[in-house]
């Protein structure tokens, strides 16, 4: 009987289910697993402290810096990242409404420049009614005529953070000599007798609006 050899069979044909020797010798590079994606976790709010910026310079994001209830309403003061600015922002808010923001001071700088720009002489006694965030308050001293100023504002809070530099233009108003902080009603003297009679010139920021400026000679 005569004994038939087995046919070859191409190695690429064969299936198997597992590798081969010369398959065993290659190296299979493992599926790239996609590197997770980094999440960045905001914390939204900070209440009821006074915090410094850390010495690193770095910025928390959102921070309530004080909160305090008052008679009209609750009184909070914030402070926030403005990325697409690189800047703080400092905001004055009475109960949900925006009293105030550093973002937007062009107007009560103005009001200060324009209103003395319109005086002659000098030894100026100027009185600014509401204090704010210190735009206003900061610009009067920048002329050169001005003597003294007193700053009217009816609200402790709004003093207390510019006396204890809380705001960033505090320490450069009570560090002048030329200024004085007055809590009280602006509105009461300046519908009276005046805050004082004998001075050459008094100018008023009213509700931080231009068209209340007021010349008392």
């Amino acid at each position: 009987m005569r004994i038939q050899p087995a046919p070859v069979v191409p190695e690429n044909t064969i299936r198997r289910d597992y590798p081969s020797e010369m398959e065993s010798r290659v190296s299979i590079p493992e599926p790239a697993v996609p590197a997770p994606r980094a999440r960045w976790v905001v914390s939204l709010y900070r209440c009821r402290s006074l915090a410094q910026v850390p010495p690193t310079g770095m910025s928390l994001y959102f921070e309530e810096l004080d909160y305090r209830p008052t008679p009209i309403g609750a009184l909070s003061l914030r402070r926030r990242r403005e990325f697409s600015l690189g800047v703080d922002v400092f905001e004055i808010k009475l109960g949900d409404e925006y009293l105030m923001s550093s973002l937007f001071t062009a107007s009560e700088i103005a009001l200060a420049r324009l209103g003395l720009a319109e005086l002659s002489g000098a030894d100026l006694d100027v009185v600014v009614g509401g204090l704010g965030l210190g735009y206003t308050a900061k610009a009067v001293p920048e002329h050169e005529a001005v003597k003294s100023l007193v700053i009217v504002e009816a609200l402790d809070a709004v003093i207390d953070w510019h006396e204890r530099g809380v705001l960033p233009l505090g320490p450069a108003l009570t560090a002048d000599p030329r200024s004085k902080f007055v809590l009280g009603d602006f509105f009461a003297p300046a519908a009276s007798k005046g805050f004082d009679p004998g001075a050459p010139a008094r100018r008023f920021d009213a509700k931080n609006a231009p068209s209340c400026v007021r010349t008392h000679k």
